[in-house]
C-alpha cells in the first residue's frame, strides 16, 4: 500500500492563504479574528450574566429593584465596565449615581432595626404591630407604618400564619334530646293517622308599634301531613 508523502515541517502559510476550520468553512485570517472576537465577546456577555445571577437575584417587581441593581454593580465593577453592567440592568447612569450616593448616607433607622432584630429573635412569631408595642415600651415613639416598612425591608415578615376565611354557621352542636327513630324510613301506613310529618316554616313581618315604629314580627307555620295516602 502507497502511504501518503508526509508534509514538511518548514512549510510556512501566507496571511492571504486560506484555514480550513472544524466545520469545513473556508475562512481567512480576517474572518476568523472578526469571529474570535464576537466568540469573546458572546462569552463576555455570559460570565457577566452568571455573576449577576450569583451575586443576587433581582425581580422586576421589586420596590428596592434600583437599589439592589446598584449593590450588584457595585461588586462587580471591578471586573467588568461600567458602561456594560448599566447596559446588561437596562438601568440609566443617573440612577445608578442617585442609589450609589443615597447608599454612603448613613442609616439613620440603624438603631430601630437592631431593636426590631432583638425582638424578632426573642419573639419569632410576633408581626410588625406586635413589635410596634414591644418598641413603645422600650419608650420609642414610632408609627406602626413605618415598622411595617423597616420589617419588609429587613425581610422579616411572619409567613406562619395566614387569615382563612370561611362561611358563617351558626350550628352549635348537639342542643336538646334527639327524639328515637321510630319510623325508620318505613314510609308505608296502612291506617290513617298513624304517622303524621311537619314542618315549621319562619315568616317576617312590619308591624307598626304605639310612637309609630314598625317592629319586625315573625310568624310560624306547622303544617301536618298524614303518610298515609
Amino acid at each position: 500500500m502507497s502511504k501518503s508523502p508526509k508534509k514538511s515541517k518548514d512549510t510556512k502559510i501566507e496571511p492571504s492563504a486560506k484555514i480550513i476550520n472544524s466545520e469545513n468553512e473556508s475562512l481567512t485570517q480576517a474572518q476568523l479574528k472578526e469571529k474570535i472576537k464576537k466568540l469573546e465577546e458572546r462569552n463576555y456577555w455570559l460570565q457577566l450574566e452568571n455573576d449577576s445571577i450569583k451575586k443576587g437575584r433581582i425581580v422586576s417587581d421589586d420596590r428596592c429593584r434600583n437599589k439592589r441593581i446598584t449593590e450588584t454593580i457595585s461588586v462587580l465593577r471591578d471586573k467588568y465596565k461600567l458602561k456594560d453592567l448599566l447596559k446588561y440592568f437596562n438601568l440609566p447612569k443617573s440612577t445608578y449615581m442617585y442609589w450609589q450616593k443615597r447608599s454612603k448616607k448613613p442609616n439613620k433607622d440603624l438603631e430601630i432595626e437592631n431593636k426590631i432584630l432583638k425582638i424578632r429573635k426573642d419573639n419569632p412569631n410576633y408581626g410588625y404591630r406586635r413589635i410596634t408595642a414591644m418598641l413603645k415600651r422600650l419608650g420609642l415613639t414610632i408609627n406602626k407604618k413605618k415598622v411595617q416598612r423597616l420589617i419588609q425591608s429587613l425581610k422579616l415578615q411572619v409567613k406562619s400564619f395566614s387569615r382563612k376565611s370561611r362561611k358563617y354557621s351558626s350550628y352549635k352542636g348537639q342542643v336538646g334530646k334527639i327524639a328515637d327513630n321510630k319510623i325508620k324510613r318505613n314510609f308505608k301506613v296502612e291506617k290513617s293517622y298513624t304517622q303524621i310529618t311537619t314542618d315549621t316554616t319562619e315568616f317576617k313581618y312590619f308591624e307598626k308599634d304605639k310612637k309609630g315604629n314598625y317592629q319586625i314580627k315573625k310568624l310560624y307555620l306547622n303544617p301536618y301531613l298524614d303518610i298515609q295516602q
